[in-house]
């Protein structure tokens, strides 16, 4: 599965849960100059609300191995980390969509939603 797949699934599944989700485009053109504009790496891929709270969502996909902690391109990056730490002391808790294999659901393909600060205990296990 492409990433930008796994993120079409995310906001696929959110209404079925009775959540609204917004995606945080990665590119847009600047209505004033007309520019392409970048997101920085520091905004989420989503911001969800349902009952009338709001949360932010990182959607994070690996096709062959678990990878997410690792220096590739489905890592969660420093600055990632550091905006999602500071998110949850400020705020509400800051989710992460884990997407796991090429396949469609449930064969060779697995997704979990988990919060940002049960994620670093994951991390922190041994192997």
């Amino acid at each position: 599965m492409k990433k930008k797949a796994s993120k079409a699934e995310f906001k696929r599944i959110m209404p079925h849960h009775d959540v609204l989700a917004r995606k945080f485009h990665d590119v847009w053109a600047c209505q004033f100059c007309h520019r392409l504009q970048y997101k920085s790496d520091a905004l989420p891929d989503y911001m969800i609300v349902r009952s009338d709270q709001s949360y932010l969502v990182e959607v994070k996909q690996s096709n062959e191995h678990w990878s997410f902690a690792d220096k590739d391109s489905a890592a969660i990056r420093d600055i990632q980390r550091q905006t999602m730490d500071a998110w949850e002391e400020e705020h509400n808790p800051y989710w992460l969509f884990l997407v796991l294999g090429a396949g469609r659901v449930p064969d060779g393909h697995s997704e979990w939603v988990l919060s940002w600060s049960e994620w670093k205990k994951i991390e922190r296990r041994p192997i």
